[in-house]
């Protein structure tokens, strides 16, 4: 008879140690594997965030709409005849006030012309209707009209235009389940275009933990970005009734309360695709950016 041997005690707490060391190795590698899945998946939710905040942003700002009535301009200027011109030493400031000064003349001296058919006595020229379209915005906040308003109802008595405003201020958020402050950027907008360009309407939480929200502006007669822009009154002469050719955007984001949150900035050169301002003269040989020169606004990381 054979001699049938089995497994000796020590060996059987050997392998024993053996499987349990390869089951912990296991686990740790499983835990370690699934926490960098988790990390993974919160940067690329942080960049989806980015990115979405900055598509909205690029659709209002193409779209950024600037109305000129030229037909009462050509009207004007035909019943009026030649209006005079500024000299050519004036600087920009001079040239404003000098035509300030002949609009404030026609306003208390109209002209009067003879109607050809009734033969009765009325104003040579039309009223200009008020300029409801503006653009206003500084390094921490923009304001504008523009034509991306989406109708939320079907055959909704609603346009295209809308007033638009980015600006943020603080928020509550939900962070590792617990409701703490933070600072959010914020989108507001309204379809009912007035005067008040600076209070659009109801307002939407865009985007969540902001560290920072900056703005330049790039438009005519400024060779470089300008922190501020304004159009309308009590605006200055190089902004007055002139749209930017294209904004610069740059968000940063993250989240404090949470340790594994790492910090994303997101950067965008946003065109206007049609600033509709008056042709601008050049004088000599000064630098001028214009919209041809600005070319697709690519996104930077």
């Amino acid at each position: 008879m054979r001699n049938q041997r089995g497994f000796t005690l020590i060996e059987i707490v050997i392998s024993l140690m053996i499987l349990s060391m390869l089951s912990i190795l296991t686990t740790n590698a499983m835990r370690r594997a699934l926490d960098n899945r988790s990390l993974v998946q919160n940067d690329v939710s942080r960049d989806a965030k980015l990115a979405d905040a900055i598509r909205v942003f690029r659709s209002d700002v193409t779209n950024a709409y600037h109305f000129r009535d030229t037909a009462t301009k050509l009207y004007n200027e035909a019943r009026n005849g030649p209006r005079p011109t500024p000299p050519a030493n004036f600087t920009e400031d001079q040239k404003a006030e000098f035509y300030r000064r002949q609009e404030q003349q026609d306003r208390e001296n109209p002209k009067t012309c003879i109607n050809s058919q009734t033969g009765a006595q009325e104003p040579c020229t039309k009223p200009t209707p008020p300029q409801l379209t503006g653009f206003v915005g500084d390094n921490s906040s923009l304001y504008l009209t523009t034509l991306s308003n989406v109708r939320m109802i079907k055959d909704s008595q609603e346009s295209n235009q809308a007033k638009v405003g980015y600006y943020t201020k603080s928020c509550n958020v939900r962070s590792n389940n617990k409701i703490v402050s933070s600072k959010c950027l914020y989108r507001s907008i309204s379809p009912s275009v007035d005067k008040e360009l600076t209070t659009p309407g109801p307002e939407t939480v865009l985007l969540e933990n902001v560290e920072q929200f900056q703005l330049r502006y790039l438009g005519p007669g400024n060779d470089d970005y300008v922190d501020s822009w304004k159009t309308g009154e009590g605006a200055p002469a190089a902004t007055k009734e002139k749209f930017p050719y294209a904004v610069e955007i740059t968000l940063t984001t993250q989240d404090k309360n949470d340790r594994r949150d790492k910090k994303a900035t997101l950067s965008a050169l946003v065109p206007i695709w049609f600033p509709n301002n008056e042709v601008d003269k050049k004088k000599g040989n000064e630098k001028t950016v214009d919209s041809d020169s600005i070319s697709a606004a690519g996104e930077k990381n």
